[in-house]
């Protein structure tokens, strides 16, 4: 028995009894009226009193029900249509992927890793990149290109740098680029064919007042960005020419100081032919992708959010999407800190021209925007907006998108989504816990409407938060 079925069965067991306890009552006030006696004040109290019990447990009891087990049912995908997750196995290190069919779920190939993966990442069309090390944080990190139609390893490539963050590997036009070398000493910028593996180009990272640790491509432009290294206290951003490695632009700009004593990795993102850089907390800076012109720039009082390196900024072919904080958080009347308010605002990625904004309670968790839909989590709601114009599609509850294991966000042209969610062991044993055993599962869902289409079960996890 699962915990849906316990629960609706209390609740329909509840019901009944305050139906009864209900009969009962209005049959024996009038069993006493027609005898000429006064009702039983006290009986009736107690009565009431049961009737409000059971009516509040029936209630409950449906509240927390959990959602019913979606039946499997085909999604909008192409036939040939795979996308790929890193299945979890509780105290078992992480190295395997699975690919799943984009339209039913089922699982079609398994590659195992040889050591700890790291994270898998898009590649070029059918097919995906995993990351795994070697077994130690001062080794290179190996890039192996797998095939989407059957998990085959198309390619491997060991020499990336060691990051835990996604941006230190980009692909453009069947290109790979990336950061590699060694975790202390000077990296360089390698090109890669994404089909063949084949070296295009490798270039050293210009030298400069930073050590730059983000990449992205955009406009046939690889932009490289650091944070001060040194005494200089100045940010640093290099634009280098997609074909050849060879420098476009450079641009340094000062730092301005942590706010709060906040200490802040500083962010990168790429429209299409924008890339905008948040060198710390309180300022985002958009360049051209072709010429590194300073398009516009201003202060942000940026949203805190957990993890830092998930970020509040998301950008589209041509706008921007920004979490900033609207309120300062504050203490209630019984000392709880309240998070505050947090706007969503979209930009014209080149004019920075606020296309339009939202408000919500904070905390700021996660921002993307994937399958046709901006996705906005505040840790305890998932929230699908239509980026064109802000309206909020649907929200789901315990729905997380900061680390959705995944190597396709989308299939079919952006129709169909995917996002990860940890349920309970439906086991009654675990309802209370503190260090809890929870499945993970990914959902495909409609962009639009949030309903699901299948789910897939990743594994179990340990999640640390107070399960209730």
């Amino acid at each position: 028995m699962t915990l849906r079925q316990l629960l609706l069965g209390v609740a329909v067991a509840a019901f009944a009894l305050a139906a009864l306890a209900l009969w009962r009552a209005v049959f024996a006030v009038r069993r006493r009226a027609r005898a000429g006696r006064r009702p039983g004040w006290v009986g009736l109290a107690f009565r009431g009193v049961l009737i409000a019990a059971l009516v509040a447990l029936g209630i409950s009891s449906l509240i927390n029900a959990p959602p019913p087990e979606p039946v499997n049912q085909i999604a909008p995908a192409a036939v040939s249509a795979t996308v790929a997750f890193v299945p979890l196995a509780y105290s078992q290190p992480v190295n395997s992927v699975a690919g799943v069919s984009a339209r039913d779920g089922s699982t079609r190939w398994t590659w195992h890793a040889p050591t700890r993966l790291e994270r898998i990442q898009p590649g070029p069309p059918g097919v995906a990149f995993a990351l795994f090390d070697s077994g130690s944080l001062a080794a290179p990190i190996t890039l192996a290109a797998l095939r989407l139609s059957d998990g085959g390893v198309l390619w491997q490539y060991t020499g990336l740098s060691f990051s835990f963050e996604p941006e230190t590997l980009d692909q453009d036009g069947g290109r790979v680029y990336a950061l590699v070398g060694p975790v202390a000493g000077p990296l360089s910028v390698v090109a890669l064919d994404g089909i063949t593996g084949a070296q295009i180009w490798r270039v050293a990272t210009p030298p400069g007042v930073a050590e730059f640790t983000l990449l992205a491509v955009a406009s046939g432009v690889v932009a490289l960005v650091g944070a001060p290294n040194g005494p200089a206290n100045r940010w640093q951003a290099v634009g280098l020419r997609a074909t050849d490695g060879k420098l476009a632009w450079a641009v340094v700009g000062p730092t301005p100081p942590p706010m709060n004593g906040s200490q802040w990795q500083p962010r990168l993102s790429a429209s299409r032919d924008v890339f905008f850089v948040a060198p710390r907390i309180g300022q985002l800076v958009a360049l051209d992708a072709r010429t590194g012109a300073r398009l516009w720039s201003g202060a942000r009082d940026f949203a805190p959010n957990i993890p830092l390196a998930i970020g509040n900024v998301a950008a589209t072919a041509d706008t921007l999407y920004e979490v900033t904080q609207s309120t300062s958080p504050r203490l209630d009347s019984h000392g709880l800190l309240l998070p505050g308010q947090v706007t969503l605002a979209a930009r014209d990625a080149r004019s920075g021209r606020t296309l339009w904004s939202d408000a919500f309670d904070g905390p700021s968790v996660a921002l993307r925007a994937a399958g046709g839909a901006l996705l906005y989590s505040d840790g305890v709601w998932l929230y699908a907006i239509d980026p064109a114009n802000g309206a909020r599609l649907w929200r789901q509850n315990s729905f997380m998108v900061d680390s959705v294991p995944q190597a396709s966000p989308t299939a079919s042209g952006g129709s169909v989504l995917y996002i990860l969610r940890y349920e309970r062991d439906p086991n009654l044993l675990h309802a209370f816990c503190i260090f809890c055993l929870e499945d993970a599962w990914v959902y495909a869902v409609n962009p639009r409407t949030g309903a699901s289409w299948w789910r897939y079960h990743l594994g179990t996890a340990q999640t640390t938060h107070i399960t209730l």
